[in-house]
């Protein structure tokens, strides 16, 4: 019978499967800081030589050093993903299939405030204010902003063709407004590669966005979320509150299926739940109350 590989080969030929079919890079980066830590707490032993207490003890470890829940559940999820993977990869019986996995934690909303992104495109430039309007208005993740390329844009018929997560393109939509603002940026960008370059006419990175929008709002003196994945989520959230319906939202996001978007984006505060329902409620329709 072959020898089984060590953890640490393992973890690599997991990594480089999950990368193989399409997993984003921040996804790869979440197995490879989770993965990383249970091996170093295990040790670099054969697949055969983990059992489920050496993994028992090593999620109860993270509680007892007072991790949140949503990090134990992380690297739950994480070992299980890993686990069931191992278990087909290499013919094992699965050392996790008698541990739980970790219920639904449920999201908090994770949009910008619209009072606060008006702050930040008050006091922006014209380069960053055409990207504040084309995240806010097409749902667009980071990764699409920074490598969008002017023979993928079309400004007059106001769509363009995005790469974003794993690689993957798909047609985003905007209004005549930021249409207006990417020609007025059309015609003071240097000649470069990507659309939205940086200083030195370079592609701008994911980091480098993060900090271009966190410049703006200290200038702002915003105290709320403003990172640019914070702008897909308020996207999400004010389609649906202007009348936009769930499936439609779910394409123009890019989700395959609408359950990503009805968990993960159309999220609300408990008081802005109890304003919409006091709104739209059918009982209102009923007339005055009779003694």
């Amino acid at each position: 019978m072959k020898s089984l590989p060590t953890l640490s080969k393992s973890l690599s030929e997991f990594l480089l499967a999950q990368e193989a079919d399409g997993s984003s890079k921040a996804t790869l980066r979440w197995y490879r800081s989770i993965l990383t830590a249970f091996a170093g707490d295990i040790g670099d032993k054969t697949l055969k030589q983990i059992a489920a207490g050496d993994i028992r003890r090593y999620l109860v470890d993270l509680r007892q050093k007072e991790f949140s829940d949503a990090t134990v559940s992380a690297h739950t999820r994480a070992l299980h993903k890993f686990w069931a993977w191992a278990s087909q990869e290499y013919g094992i019986i699965n050392p996790m299939r008698n541990i739980k996995y970790p219920a639904k934690q449920q999201p908090k909303p994770r949009a910008a405030s619209l009072d606060d992104l008006q702050k930040m495109f008050a006091g922006a430039g014209i380069r960053d204010r055409a990207i504040i309007a084309f995240m806010l208005d097409t749902g667009c993740r980071a990764g699409g902003v920074c490598t969008l390329r002017t023979e993928n844009l079309d400004i007059d018929e106001k769509r363009a063709i995005v790469t974003e997560k794993g690689n993957k393109t798909r047609v985003v939509y905007f209004t005549t407004f930021t249409a207006d603002l990417l020609k007025l940026w059309q015609a003071e960008r240097q000649p470069a590669t990507a659309f939205f370059h940086s200083d030195t006419l370079e592609e701008l990175t994911p980091s480098g966005l993060y900090q271009a929008m966190r410049r703006l709002a200290r200038r702002a003196q915003v105290t709320g979320r403003f990172n640019p994945h914070a702008l897909r989520h308020t996207f999400a959230r004010e389609y649906i509150k202007s009348g936009g319906d769930l499936p439609t939202l779910a394409k123009l996001l890019g989700h395959r299926e609408i359950g990503t978007t009805v968990d993960h984006y159309v999220l609300y505060t408990n008081d802005e739940l109890r304003e919409a329902h006091e709104k739209y409620s059918p009982a209102r329709k009923l007339g005055k109350p009779k003694g």
